[in-house]
């Protein structure tokens, strides 16, 4: 019979002691089906280099020890048709063929696709969409759903997953909680209609939560930052009190990037779309929901200085309502996540619970490489190419000042839109002399044949021309529906994927790494601002500042006239944003301004860093709106004083003197006695489990002794015991002498307890009693 499902992953499973390929799917209505196929075989290829004696005579060696038997096929390597041996082998789990004993033997040649999971072999040669309803045959075989045809896209809709999201709480002052010495004390769930608390017993926590969990039957859980540590915490307190925590029937596992899967359930960890806002540095859960202004229960949520108190007097209430609140927010920030990462699956052939975490280079590649299947393209082997780096994009220096009405002009899409017009890509490029006609880039000269079109060009083709689909299809619709918000996310998720094709190129891990695109088309992205900035210039516009696709161009009523210029010559260009006053550093990618919205936009100050306190970015922008808003110096130099006063009275709050860091390996390597790195070490002295990814705050304390000595984990400093001087001297005073030296050519510092002015022949002081 036919059916219509929606898949969501893909995974290997044992039936009845046999590996098969299992696809969980949701049915048009909503329910769960499992389907098996039981005929898949995944293989690698053989090159055949004029040595198919020696090939077939390997090949045969193997019968018996795990290859089955091959195949004889052409297909195009680097535009070329080659005959390939096609090794089929038989699979026990879903590891690649190098993990079998008997493909040492091939080593000696060279193979292709043997660095390809068999899930991930499924998925490139089958026609699965993912997250979108498939029409396949399926046979039922003795209570299985047995898979009888290639599967055939019907439509992009897909139903509505149940999903719920859960938080839990231990005794655990530190973030990585230890089985042996710590319990689980509250847990909540939330879902579209419920909100549930467990508390009491640590046991009846747990077979409350499985009780519902079964009963309901998730196909997304979302969490926030919980990993594989995390759930091997709960999985070792169940199992404490004999508890098997199977969410269905299985364990959870980990998977790739990072993931952990679940049978049949999308584990989703929200804090891997944290990770994509990258104008918030700081991705705690309550600082991501106040970004997006999506939740009205973040202010019940506890900073970890309150959640640390909290637990510390075991204070219920307090700790109810935060559980709570996380599970609501969690969900709700889930349900707005997903809009991304549903079209991400459909266009990058990408299960969901793996998109989630892939990186962006991996969701190109996977991308790629079901593309090459469809051209019956050879996958390159995966390898880490060593390669010098490479001149990027322009990026104009400009003098420091304050200026007044600039427009800033955006080339929509300039690199892909280069690649394709030059025809750039790894199967087009040549080396040498040839007679084929090619386009030269400007610089070093490198040629790409005119015809036929590359590997990239096909690409990226498809993926504008399906976005512009989509960009029409949204006119029929009203921006509150739910077709539009469908068809928003998915326009803007083909952007993402189509701008991240020029960086794949040039990414050192990529299977078609190819210096000499990624360096051709920054070339001709130099050449196309360069001509376009000569062609402003010719017309008589102020040209302020330029970076790679966009030009900062003073107000003139010309502009006009040069974007129908620009048109001419093929270039699709467009004001993105008004600027009713910007200021510039001395620093390139450095400048803030305020908007024709009135929104003050910050690029590269410290106000978007990170591991800067939020003291120094409030005091920042205050004094930013006061400048970009013309009022004089003295002004400037009247809120720097005030809010030195405030800080030296201890009026800032604790959290705002936090500086927040990682440490990217182990801490006894580090040669640095840096403060960030000794503020860390106290933290594992303390007991945490600090990762890779783990950001930690800490602050330096009054006393004498090096900076390093002083660095200590926040919650466990008061306000009053916080080296005001210390931040006021070395991060605050120079992140405001960067402004005003822009905007008024003036230096400041702070030097035994004053505010020291300095201009051309001229110092003056302000004193702090």
């Amino acid at each position: 019979m036919n059916i219509k499902v929606c898949p969501f992953q893909v995974l290997v499973s044992k039936v009845n002691g046999k590996s098969l390929i299992c696809i969980n799917c949701l049915s048009e209505e909503k329910e769960k089906i499992k389907l098996f196929d039981e005929h898949f075989k995944p293989s690698f290829y053989v090159l055949d280099e004029g040595n198919s004696e020696e090939i077939e005579k390997t090949i045969n060696s193997s019968l018996n020890e795990g290859a089955l038997h091959f195949d004889i096929e052409n297909k195009l390597y680097f535009g070329m048709n080659k005959k390939f041996y096609r090794v089929y082998y038989d699979f026990s789990e879903d590891k690649d063929v190098q993990s079998l004993k008997f493909f040492k033997r091939f080593k000696e040649f060279s193979v292709f696709h043997h660095d390809l999971r068999p899930s991930v072999q499924y998925i490139l040669e089958k026609n699965l969409t993912f997250c979108a309803f498939n029409e396949v045959q399926v046979n039922r075989v003795l209570g299985k759903n047995i898979v009888g045809s290639e599967f055939f896209l019907h439509s992009y809709d897909y139903p509505n997953f149940r999903s719920m999201s859960f938080y839990f709480l231990t005794d655990s002052k530190v973030l990585n909680p230890d089985p042996e010495l710590n319990r689980v004390i509250y847990m909540s769930i939330s879902t579209s209609e419920r909100e549930i608390l467990f508390d009491g017993e640590e046991k009846s926590i747990f077979e409350r939560f499985l009780s519902f969990v079964r009963e309901f039957r998730p196909d997304i859980i979302y969490t926030f930052n919980i990993e594989q540590d995390d759930f091997g915490f709960l999985i070792a307190r169940a199992k404490s009190y004999g508890i098997n925590l199977k969410f269905n029937d299985s364990l959870p596992v980990k998977g790739l990037f990072g993931s952990i899967q679940l049978d049949g359930i999308v584990l989703f960890d929200l804090f891997c779309y944290a990770q994509t806002l990258y104008e918030l540095k700081q991705k705690e859960l309550k600082r991501v929901l106040k970004f997006l202004n999506i939740s009205s229960r973040e202010n019940l949520i506890l900073d970890h200085i309150e959640l640390v108190k909290a637990i510390e007097l075991l204070y219920s209430e307090k700790l109810t309502i935060h559980c709570q609140a996380s599970a609501r927010s969690i969900f709700d920030l889930g349900e707005l996540a997903k809009q991304l990462y549903f079209p991400l699956s459909q266009i990058t052939f990408m299960p969901l619970d793996i998109v989630i975490f892939a990186p962006t280079g991996f969701r190109v590649e996977q991308l790629f490489m079901k593309k090459s299947y469809l051209q019956n393209m050879i996958v390159l082997p995966k390898k880490r190419h060593v390669s010098d780096s490479y001149e990027g994009g322009m990026v104009l220096k400009t003098s420091p000042g304050l200026y007044k009405g600039v427009v800033v002009l955006d080339f929509k899409s300039m690199l892909p839109s280069i690649m394709i017009r030059y025809n750039i890509s790894f199967d087009t490029f040549v080396e040498g002399d040839t007679n084929e006609e090619c386009f030269e880039s400007p610089k070093k000269g490198y040629k790409f044949k005119k015809s036929p079109d590359g590997f990239y060009k096909k690409i990226l083709q498809d993926l504008i021309s399906e976005r512009d689909k989509i960009k029409r299809s949204m006119k029929n619709f009203a921006d509150s529906t739910k077709e539009y918000i469908f068809l928003n996310a998915k326009q803007k998720t083909l952007k993402i994927i189509t701008n991240a094709c020029y960086g794949y190129a040039g990414w050192q891990n990529a299977r078609w790494f190819k210096k000499e695109v990624a360096e051709a088309t920054s070339e001709w992205g130099r050449k196309t601002l360069a001509d376009a900035i000569e062609m402003a210039n010719n017309l008589g516009l102020k040209i302020i500042y330029g970076d790679t696709d966009s030009l900062f161009v003073k107000e003139d009523e010309k502009i006009n006239k040069f974007l129908s210029e620009l048109k001419l010559k093929g270039e699709e260009v467009k004001v993105d944003e008004v600027f009713k006053s910007i200021i510039f550093t001395e620093a390139k990618k450095k400048y803030a301004g305020i908007n024709d919205k009135g929104e003050l936009v910050l690029v590269g100050f410290e106000g978007v860093h990170g591991d800067v306190p939020e003291m120094v970015k409030m005091v920042q922008e205050r004094i930013l709106q006061s400048v970009l808003n013309f009022e004089d110096f003295s002004a400037a130099i009247n809120i720097l004083k005030d809010e030195i006063d405030k800080l030296k009275r201890n009026e800032y709050p604790l959290m705002s003197f936090v500086i927040y860091k990682s440490v990217n390996k182990n801490i006894n390597s580090y040669e640095v006695k840096a403060p960030h790195v000794e503020a860390a070490k106290r933290y594992i002295q303390m007991g945490f489990k600090l990762r890779s990814d783990n950001l930690f705050g800490y602050v330096i304390k009054k006393g004498s002794g090096p900076i390093n000595s002083r660095a200590m984990p926040y919650f466990f400093v008061k306000v009053e015991d916080i080296d005001v001087d210390y931040y006021i001297k070395n991060l605050l005073v120079p992140s405001v002498s960067r402004i005003l030296y822009g905007a008024f050519g003036k230096e400041i510092s702070f030097k035994n307890d004053k505010l020291v002015v300095k201009e051309e022949n001229n110092v003056k002081d302000y004193l702090f009693s």
